[in-house]
């Protein structure tokens, strides 16, 4: 996820390195999915990516569920999801 938002971003690892601290060479360990980031290190990540960090409960099938998404997006459906109407007895989602 983090290669994904860091080349829509037109960023080298290095750009990205510089913009959070964090080591070139971690964040390829971190793309090629041979690290195990802090939350600390996700965070820098997502906000110098202009994204946020969720950590959503896990559902019942399914283990924690994690993700980074771009955060005007994240705000356009949370503003969304305000204006729908709710239906009764069941909380939003």
């Amino acid at each position: 996820m983090t290669q994904l938002l860091r080349k829509r971003r037109d960023l080298t690892q290095r750009q990205l390195a510089a913009r959070t601290g964090i080591q070139q060479s971690e964040i390829s360990r971190i793309e090629g999915g041979r690290a195990n980031p802090t939350a600390s290190t996700l965070v820098a990540l997502a906000r110098a990516l202009g994204g946020e960090l969720r950590i959503l409960p896990a559902r019942a099938s399914k283990g924690p569920s994690v993700r980074v998404s771009d955060a005007r997006s994240a705000r356009a459906r949370s503003a969304a999801r305000r204006l729908e109407p709710r239906t009764a007895g069941r909380p939003r989602a």
